[in-house]
C-alpha cells in the first residue's frame, strides 16, 4: 500500500511539472494581449492549476492546494472579465507559480512550507493593493 502512495505522489509531481511547463510564457502572453485577452490561453492555465489543486487535495498536500486555489481564483476572475491584467499583477502571479513549482519539487516537505505571503499577494490583486514583486 505504501508503494501505491509513493507512486501516486510521483505521478502527481510528473503531471504537475507537465502542467506548469510553459505557464510563465502563457501568463506573459496574456499580459501582452492587454484588453484582448485570449480566453483559450487563460482557460488552459486555469485547467493546469485546477488539476494541481484537485490532486493535491486528494494527496493531502495542503500548502500546494491552498496556493493553487488562490491562483485558480485569480484566473477565474480574469477569464470572466472581472480582473484586469498588467505587468505588476503578472509578476505576482509568476512569483506564486515559482513557489508552486518549489512546493512540487519538494513535495515531501511541502506541507511544512509557508505560503501565506504568496496567498496574501494574490488576494491583494483583486483589491489593487498588490506590492511590486520582482520576477
Amino acid at each position: 500500500m505504501f508503494e501505491d502512495c509513493v507512486d501516486l505522489i510521483n505521478d502527481f509531481v510528473v503531471e504537475s511539472r507537465d502542467g506548469l511547463e510553459g505557464i510563465d510564457n502563457q501568463l506573459l502572453e496574456i499580459e501582452a494581449s492587454g484588453e484582448n485577452i485570449d480566453t483559450d490561453i487563460v482557460n488552459e492555465v486555469f485547467r493546469a492549476i485546477h488539476s494541481i489543486k484537485g490532486a493535491s487535495g486528494f494527496l493531502g498536500l495542503n500548502s500546494v492546494g491552498r496556493l493553487a486555489h488562490s491562483l485558480e481564483n485569480i484566473l477565474d476572475l480574469l477569464r470572466n472579465g472581472h480582473f484586469k491584467i498588467d505587468a505588476q499583477r503578472v509578476g505576482v502571479m509568476l512569483s506564486a507559480i515559482d513557489k508552486l513549482r518549489f512546493l512540487i519539487e519538494n513535495v515531501h516537505t511541502s506541507n511544512e512550507q509557508d505560503v501565506s505571503h504568496e496567498i496574501a499577494q494574490l488576494e491583494r490583486l483583486t483589491s489593487g493593493e498588490a506590492e511590486s514583486t520582482p520576477v
